[in-house]
């Protein structure tokens, strides 16, 4: 498969990536401090030295990163601190570096003259002493540069064609036609591998490559990556409340130098990489907490100038010994309330003159989630169990978690490139970088939520390129022995690695060039955020005790879900039998439901028995009453015949004028009507007998029964009158006669 070179700003951006996987920017750092130090000649201490680089080679390094490798310098015995907290190169390091200079100045005398000597050979014609000035700057400096790492093919016999570079023939035509051979078998024949001098020199300019390369991007390769983006990187930051103090300079820390540079770094990258700091209200209500304790703890305090100076050796606290300071060098007393108040009624306006704005979105709603619930009792154990009573209150661990949360699911869902991340926080407390690093393991996320100063700083600073000034320093003839170093076997480790990645990606054709630009730059991103030294032993030191909680906590779940499954079978059994119990209660409770409801009838019954004055009667009363008027009716109509007789013998006896016949329907109908009144009067006082079909029939048809008997015993009347009257008046009148 053939291979497709790549541009020269994804073979640049290889260089970086690889350089600083391995380390070599710090490396390169370590070797300018030497430097720094070597050039002043005095002793320097951390802030010197940062401001020395500043102003010998023109680079911007923060000073926490510059004294995390002082440190390292100082371990391995390459710097001496002194008592006055000063540096000074260590007695074996200033011969061993004294030898290696030496040694360099000596490899360029020897690869001078072997120049010279190939010069006068294939171009006599030429001053071989002049040319190799113009040599070492237009032809092998631009070289190495222009090939990086194919430098090492090109020293070691391997297959790299000149011609195919722009440096040769570049190189050429500033020379006539009829010089052009004898200049390109000059330069052949010097740069012959089998040379160990020439090859030295060569790597060493190579290594010297490196520094330049691993330090940060050209502003051509910085174009060719914006380019390819859909939209420039965004980076909305939100900053911690210890490192809100840090922005205001309100105590004493370490971090206050890493707000500063981030706030000047900000300034440069407008235009290339939009970044902006945000603070959240629950932020705000921590910091105010903490300004108004220590202003009450400071109230009525009023310092002049010389109770300030003995004030600042008592033991105080980070925010008291700032405010003692400020009073101490504004050389008149100052109250903690006018220090204060600032911060208090005037926060965000303040804030926002330092360039930080307020994020006006609530995060309360995160704050009543069992999930977040959960990691701050989680932790909460953990304070309490490594730190006691100094440990972080409830409150402090649910700003922290809550605040993770809510940036956290800012993000997409998944994110595989710092560039697609957007939301992050800054922080200096090593407890939330452990808490971060841990949720981060727990869900197998590579990218962080949380980054320590330096590394935010060492993220932006990729889209910041590298100045001309610190290029010509690196390279100026004073300077570049100092970082002249030999190739040794790390430096050759790295190249092939660089090699290995220019091949892999130039033999991938189905890939665009877009594409590997995406992948090397989410790689050179996540080396970046990668935390560093003491930052990562702090850090390492939390996680390892949130992991062994956390182990203890998954081994109490586990015995707490067998036991849940355990309950869970006697719950089980037990809801079958309270189902049973509830079933046959159902039952019993309908029973007693439709008796319930016949007692209430026969309740309302009864109630409205008593309110017509009649008696109870119960369903069994029902029939006696029936019986009852049954009996009456018959008894009536059994004696009515006797009484019928009676009447008619009695008649005769007493000799009635009457017919007997007339008499008896007289007394039967007189009977009869009696009778009919009687049962209707004694039925309607029962409500048994007034239900019954019989009587109901009865009382329908009384009027009629007893205007038929009325009307009987009307016409005998009237005729017995009517037959009275007129014989009274035959004998009255006796002109009837």
């Amino acid at each position: 498969m053939t291979a497709i070179p790549l541009p020269p700003e994804l073979v640049s951006l290889i260089h970086y990536t690889e350089l600083n996987k391995s380390g070599w920017w710090n490396k390169s750092i370590q070797q300018l401090i030497l430097s720094a130090i070597w050039l002043t000649g005095r002793h320097l201490t951390d802030n010197d030295l940062a401001k020395t680089l500043a102003e010998s080679f023109h680079i911007e390094i923060p000073s926490q990163r510059v004294k995390a490798q002082c440190e390292q310098l100082v371990k391995s015995g390459s710097l001496v601190r002194l008592p006055s907290c000063e540096l000074k190169i260590s007695e074996t390091s200033k011969k061993r570096l004294e030898e290696e200079l030496r040694q360099a100045e000596e490899l360029t005398a020897k690869v001078k003259d072997k120049f010279n000597e190939v010069f006068r050979k294939f171009c006599p014609v030429l001053d071989a002493s002049e040319q190799w000035a113009v040599f070492h700057a237009r032809f092998l400096l631009p070289l190495v540069r222009e090939i990086g790492a194919r430098t090492y093919q090109l020293i070691s016999g391997g297959q790299l064609d000149l011609d195919a570079t722009a440096r040769l023939p570049e190189f050429l035509s500033a020379y006539s036609v009829h010089h052009h051979q004898g200049l390109r078998n000059a330069i052949i024949k010097f740069l012959d591998p089998g040379d160990d001098n020439v090859r030295a020199y060569v790597l060493r300019h190579l290594n010297a490559y490196f520094c330049l390369e691993a330090s940060s991007l050209e502003q051509p390769t910085i174009d060719h990556l914006m380019q390819s983006m859909e939209h420039p990187p965004a980076f909305k930051i939100f900053v911690d409340t210890n490192f809100l103090f840090s922005f205001l300079d309100l105590h004493e820390n370490p971090s206050n130098e890493a707000a500063k540079s981030l706030v000047k770094l900000t300034k440069q990258l407008e235009g290339r990489a939009l970044c902006k700091f945000y603070v959240s209200a629950e932020t705000l209500d921590e910091f105010k907490r903490v300004v108004s304790a220590q202003r009450d703890f400071l109230h009525g305090l009023v310092l002049p100038a010389n109770l300030a100076q003995a004030a600042l050796e008592m033991d105080l606290s980070a925010i008291a010994q700032r405010f003692v300071e400020f009073s101490k060098s504004a050389g008149q007393p100052i109250s903690a309330e006018a220090y204060f108040r600032p911060y208090l009624s005037d926060l965000i306006p303040t804030l926002r003159g330092k360039q930080v704005e307020f994020f006006n979105e609530s995060m309360k709603p995160y704050s009543m989630r069992q999930d977040v619930i959960d990691d701050i009792l989680q932790q909460q154990r953990y304070e309490r169990k490594r730190y006691g009573d100094n440990g972080k209150s409830y409150e402090q661990l649910r700003h922290d978690v809550v605040l993770w949360r809510f940036v956290n699911e800012k993000r997409p869902v998944r994110v595989e490139s710092p560039v697609e991340a957007t939301f992050w926080i800054v922080t200096v407390d090593y407890h939330f970088l452990g808490f971060d690093l841990y949720k981060r393991s727990d869900q197998h996320a590579s990218i962080p939520v949380c980054l320590h100063p330096t590394s935010l700083i060492q993220l932006l600073q990729f889209w910041l390129p590298r100045t001309q000034e610190f290029e010509e320093a690196i390279l100026d003839s004073l300077r570049l022995p100092l970082l002249f170093q030999e190739f040794d076997s790390s430096a050759e480790r790295v190249t092939v690695r660089i090699l290995e990645t220019l091949a892999r990606f130039e033999k991938v054709e189905q890939l665009s060039t877009s594409v590997i630009s995406n992948i090397l730059v989410n790689q050179a991103l996540r080396q970046e955020i990668a935390l560093e030294g003491d930052v990562q032993k702090q850090v390492d030191l939390v996680r390892g005790a949130l992991v062994e909680e956390n182990e203890k906590v998954r081994q109490h779940l586990e015995r707490a879900s067998e036991e849940k499954e355990r309950l869970t079978l006697e719950v089980s059994d037990k809801n079958r039998v309270i189902d049973e119990l509830k079933a046959r209660l159902a039952e019993r409770g309908e029973q007693a439901r439709s008796l319930q409801e016949k007692l209430e009838r026969s309740k309302n019954s009864d109630e409205a028995e008593q309110g017509t004055g009649t008696g109870v009667l119960s369903p069994h009363d029902d029939l006696g009453a029936r019986m009852q008027i049954f009996y009456f009716s018959l008894t009536s109509l059994i004696l009515l015949p006797f009484l019928i007789l009676a009447s008619s013998f009695c008649l005769r006896w007493l000799h009635n004028p009457l017919d007997a016949w007339k008499a008896q329907i007289v007394v039967f109908s007189s009977m009869a009507f009696l009778w009919v009144i009687l049962v209707d009067w004694f039925g309607g006082r029962s409500k048994a007998i007034r239900s019954w079909s019989v009587y109901v029939k009865f009382h329908q048809f009384r009027i009629w029964l007893l205007s038929l008997i009325g009307f009987v015993i009307g016409w005998q009347i009237v005729e017995k009158v009517g037959g009275t009257a007129l014989d009274w008046i035959k004998e009255v009148l006796p002109w009837r006669n």
